[in-house]
């Protein structure tokens, strides 16, 4: 009897220990890249500060729209670098040896990815005067931006494969050396070159990180046994499917009221606009970086078929404290915050910093909870993100007479988007924790 107790006790003591180390691994995790996320932030409120004080409202406004466009086009390739992740987590946790399929799955998608590149490259420098007219650009700035196109596609896949490893130290390494190079090439080529050279500055940069990734990762793509060349994709239909529209949806939120500000307003208010939505944006990225670090640790948990609520939560209680926080604060501080990122030509938008910061926060609460359901590999998100990129597209061009108004409608929507993707989730939990779902 004793020597049976003595085994249960063995066994419940293994069992702490490793929830200790994996809470421990968790952590330090998320702190890492919480970190790397809020140098690439400060690298690029840098790098916003020093083209809005060189260039007027209106030549930023049109460079920070057109960059927009790009970020949504290339955005649903975060989708395959989630996928990357979701493999190489699964493979992890299923206590498998080999990854050749991740590995596969890695170099496949890159190739892929480039080829698509640049075929959009192509199809966006034969549309460059349509393209360049709608935001008041040359058909030679468009070009260039669109020449970035291939390589921050493919550099999606190559940050899953470090992220489903949990290699967050070249991860971080990464992230903050894509806006660093931002910094360095824009801040050479912005005086002499003005829009042409911000523009160039940041194709330049996505080029080198995309070629210092291929070579931190150069064993996974090229000692490859070349036979597993046949990847299977149909069972990966519902990830990507479900993917591409979070991605395209979460893009068209961050992005899409940038571009119709700059279409509908005049040039000052869209500069304007533009800053706030660049200060704003930093409680987004700020909160990508412990999603990074959060999603594979889910798939992980869902691979293993354990509850992911503790993660799921503990995650939201973060996001929603620095959401509610950081929204305040830059409320109260939003002139001499924009005084000192823009200049005083920007303090006009004052009024309504604080309020889109507000949404960009509960993005980030949207965004951690698609890819929780995502990581389950079925169709139902469809359900939610197809009416809610309608909605937002929609209700930027029907309601658009004032900027607050705009602001006002945003931040309604992704509020509701959050109440609607909590109460799906925690229905789908109890679903799969009674076993109904597999």
């Amino acid at each position: 009897m004793i020597a049976k107790t003595s085994f249960y006790v063995g066994i419940r003591s293994k069992s702490r220990a490793k929830f200790t180390n994996e809470a421990k691994r968790i952590v330090s995790d998320n702190l890492l890249a919480t970190f790397a996320t809020t140098i690439a932030g400060l690298l690029g409120f840098f790098l916003q500060s020093l083209v809005s004080h060189t260039l007027e409202p209106a030549k930023f406004g049109a460079a920070f729209a057109l960059i927009s466009f790009y970020s949504i086009v290339v955005r649903p390739a975060a989708t395959v670098g989630r996928l990357v992740a979701w493999r190489t987590s699964s493979e992890a946790a299923s206590d498998k040896k080999s990854k050749s399929e991740g590995d596969t799955v890695l170099r496949v998608t890159i190739k892929w990815l480039l080829i698509i590149g640049v075929v959009l490259a192509s199809l966006s420098i034969l549309a460059g005067k349509t393209i360049g007219s709608y935001i008041h650009l040359t058909t030679l700035d468009v070009a260039l931006a669109s020449l970035s196109v291939p390589f921050l596609l493919a550099f999606q896949p190559i940050l899953g494969a470090l992220q489903g490893d949990r290699r967050f130290k070249a991860w971080s390494s990464l992230n903050i050396i894509l806006p660093l190079s931002y910094v360095i090439l824009v801040a050479a080529l912005v005086v002499p070159f003005g829009i042409t050279g911000v523009i160039s500055g940041v194709t330049i940069g996505s080029a080198i990180t995309f070629f210092i990734g291929l070579y931190i990762l150069r064993h996974n793509i090229w000692s490859l046994n070349r036979g597993d060349a046949a990847l299977r994709f149909k069972p990966y239909l519902p990830f990507l499917t479900t993917g591409l529209a979070t991605t395209l949806t979460v893009g068209v939120f961050i992005s899409a009221d940038v571009i119709v500000v700059q279409h509908f307003f005049n040039r000052t208010i869209a500069g304007q606009y533009a800053i706030v939505a660049v200060i704003g944006n930093a409680l987004f990225s700020v909160a990508g970086g412990a999603l990074s670090a959060t999603f594979p640790n889910i798939v992980a948990r869902q691979t293993r078929r354990q509850s992911t609520v503790p993660i799921l939560l503990g995650a939201l209680s973060v996001f929603v404290l620095v959401t509610l926080l950081g929204a305040s604060a830059i409320q109260v501080l939003g002139e001499p915050i924009l005084r000192i990122v823009g200049g005083t030509k920007y303090i006009g938008a004052a009024s309504f910093i604080g309020w889109y910061s507000l949404g960009m926060g509960m993005l980030s609460w949207a965004t951690i909870l698609i890819h929780t359901q995502q990581a389950r590999n079925r169709l139902h998100l469809l359900w939610i993100l197809i009416p809610a990129l309608v909605a937002r597209i929609s209700l930027l061009l029907l309601f658009h007479r004032s900027i607050m108004m705009v602001v006002s409608i945003s931040d309604a929507l992704v509020f509701l988007l959050c109440v609607v993707l909590f109460i799906t989730y925690m229905i789908d939990e109890a679903k799969i924790q009674r076993g109904t779902h597999l």
